[in-house]
């Protein structure tokens, strides 16, 4: 939620982002975004995957040092190669979107 005081837009000299309509104070919140468990991508989101989730878990739960951050890490390549499969699909996963906007090069 944008505090409707302020707008979204692009500026001549700065390029695209948010942009006050009047002065603000300092610590004054612009805005806020609500948070659910289907916006947040965790090693909890890796391990609940239909299509992966039973390995990503018990990779996860093995005592190979760093082998939770592979599980969220093969998760995310598994969503990025299910873009390139499905050819960027419409979707309402916000979890999908985020991985889109990704820098992957």
């Amino acid at each position: 939620e944008v505090v409707p005081s302020k707008i979204l837009g692009e500026d001549i000299c700065c390029g695209n982002g948010l942009f006050v309509t009047r002065s603000v104070s300092t610590h004054e919140l612009l805005f806020s975004i609500g948070l659910t468990d289907n916006a947040i991508i965790s090693l909890r989101t890796a391990m609940k995957d239909v299509d992966c989730g039973d390995a990503l878990h018990e990779l996860a739960q093995s005592k190979t040092p760093g082998s939770q951050t592979m599980a969220l890490a093969g998760w995310l390549a598994k969503t990025r190669i299910g873009d390139f499969i499905d050819g960027d699909r419409v979707t309402d996963d916000v979890r999908v979107s985020y991985v889109r906007a990704l820098p992957w090069t």
